[in-house]
């Protein structure tokens, strides 16, 4: 019964998370999209490189 209870309040959480992903993601003017994807990009590929060394 816990278990079920829990995994309820994950879905609830996700779809929560995901509403307000897509909320903040409407809000967002597009260069601010292009400095969010090249910041990614970026600490992304300087972490792979970092580990790899």
């Amino acid at each position: 019964m816990r278990r079920r209870t829990r995994f309820r309040i994950k879905i609830v959480g996700g779809i929560l998370a995901a509403g307000g992903a897509i909320i903040f993601a409407l809000a967002i003017p597009g260069w601010l999209w292009t400095m969010l994807l090249g910041l990614t990009l970026a600490a992304l590929g300087g972490y792979l490189f970092v580990r790899s060394g």
